[in-house]
């Protein structure tokens, strides 16, 4: 028979999967198929004997015949026991009259599996939820722990670890900064439209361009408005920001707006072929035909600005466009909106928040406005996308996370071609530290669960928290986890 080379080996393993070497601090888990597992349990694991075979360190008779099979073998019965992600196997030995082995240790001084743990608290910085997390067990046939053990090993454990991991971070950038400070804000809605009950808003300082501070608000505390959420979110900020640093310079409250609400209504002169004008009210020099204008429109006035920025246009210039145009109408209705002019005041040269809407994008994938996240769910949620998104931009700042490519892509919205700079992977080092926080609180409390308020239980993010409180009252386990006998062909639903 012929040898192939050891090249073209590496090519059929595993469909292509690149096979390379790994150590024990680097996977911790593993999956195993139950039929792999029996194979390596006919061995008794403690004593090395096989069922029915000579004992440890003696060889084995074989009688090699032409003619005819080999005789049955026979299989050690195995019996597994299920708590929650973790197996243990049950069968007999001669060295001892019942074995058990199991696929995760025991945390120290504890009754908790070890990766039962570790999955919850990975799940929470992926981050992914418990009906996702379950699906994808259930649909692969892994055991996984009940929602019960999820909620309990949260809200004791894991939510702490987060918030301990938050703040000491906060504190460390609040005390690197230099005052006075340069902050951002703005907010971010738990759904869209007008069924808002939550909202988030961020504070992003300048020079470090990190996360310095949020504040959550809930409906009821301005009066059941949703729209009023994002100012007292801001007013929260600001009083945060300003306890740790009292000479915070905030863009929102300092604003010159006059330049900027003069140059958005040249775009009105300059359509209409106008590159040069008087100074006077806009009113007069801006025709508004049967456009629907806004009470506070009336007041403004060019007075600084009195003319296009650009050179003149000579051959380039396009044709005019007429006030009485439909698309003129129109955006000169939305332009002079009450709403639309607040905004405007409240903006000023240089103030711009597109790295706060940077972190919002991050912000998106960890609390989606199409989940329900109650108000403790939803800070847990907000504290792990200001890790995220900080934890990257100090690995940028230490050169661990740099460009490694720009690359040209087509832009729907601009219609060309565009350059993308394309950088390293992302950091994800504090997740690790999140989960060995988790499982260090548990050493700490030992056995059972502590003591926490009953408001405490709702720190989910995002279940059927009734569901949830009808099935720990219908548990009568005594037990912090219990185990299911199951077969090795069953399917963990």
């Amino acid at each position: 028979m012929e040898i192939p080379d050891f090249e073209d080996v590496q090519d059929l393993i595993d469909d292509g999967i690149e096979e390379r070497v790994i150590t024990e601090e680097e996977s911790v888990f593993a999956v195993v198929e139950l039929k792999q597992l029996k194979i390596l349990l006919q061995r008794c694991h403690e004593c090395g004997r096989i069922p029915g075979g000579p004992s440890k360190g003696k060889l084995r008779n074989i009688t090699w015949k032409q003619t005819g099979g080999p005789s049955k073998e026979k299989l050690r019965n195995i019996t597994w026991k299920q708590t929650g992600s973790n197996l243990t196997a049950h069968y007999r030995c001669a060295c001892k009259d019942k074995c058990s082995w199991s696929t995760q240790s025991t945390i120290p001084g504890t009754d908790t599996r070890l990766g039962n743990l570790a999955l919850v608290a990975a799940a929470h910085t992926a981050p992914i939820g418990y009906p996702d997390l379950a699906s994808f067990f259930h649909a692969a046939k892994i055991p996984i722990f009940a929602k019960r053990h999820w909620h309990n090993q949260s809200r004791c454990f894991v939510f702490p670890t987060i918030e301990d991991h938050y703040f000491r971070m906060n504190a460390d950038l609040k005390n690197s900064l230099v005052a006075p400070i340069k902050i951002a804000v703005d907010g971010q809605y738990d759904s869209p439209g007008y069924s808002a009950q939550l909202c988030a808003v961020s504070a992003v300082e300048d020079s470090s361009k990190q996360v310095v501070d949020f504040a959550c608000v809930e409906k009821h505390e301005v009066g059941g408005i949703s729209g009023r959420m994002e100012l007292k979110g801001v007013q929260k900020v600001l009083e945060s920001v300003q306890k740790t640093n009292e000479h915070t310079y905030a863009a929102v409250e300092r604003a010159k707006s006059e330049d900027i609400v003069e140059d958005v209504f040249s775009f009105f002169m300059h359509v209409r072929g106008v590159h040069s004008w008087q100074p006077g009210l806009m009113k007069d020099l801006i025709p508004q035909g049967t456009a629907k204008i806004g009470k506070e429109f009336s007041k403004l006035s060019f007075s600084s600005i009195l003319g296009c920025h650009h050179a003149a246009l000579g051959d380039q210039e396009t044709l005019p466009v007429a006030s009485s145009s439909v698309a003129y109408q129109v955006i000169l209705s939305l332009a002079t909106k009450t709403t639309f002019l607040n905004d405007l005041k409240k903006m000023h040269h240089g103030n711009f928040t597109s790295f706060v809407e940077s972190f919002n994008s991050v912000a998106i994938h960890y609390r989606p406005k199409r989940k329900y996240f109650p108000i403790k769910g939803f800070m847990i949620r907000t504290m792990l996308a200001a890790l995220s998104y900080n934890e990257n931009r100090r690995a940028e700042d230490r050169g661990e996370r740099v460009v490694k490519r720009v690359c040209m892509m087509y832009s729907k919205s601009k219609g060309e071609m565009i350059s993308k700079i394309q950088k390293g992977p992302i950091y994800e080092k504090w997740k690790e530290e999140i989960i060995d926080g988790a499982i260090k609180k548990k050493i700490e409390q030992g056995y059972g669960l502590p003591d926490m308020l009953d408001e405490d239980k709702y720190m989910h993010d995002g279940d059927d928290f009734i569901a949830d409180e009808l099935a720990e009252l219908l548990n009568f386990d005594e037990e912090e986890e219990s185990e299911l006998e199951v077969d090795s062909d069953v399917e963990f639903d």
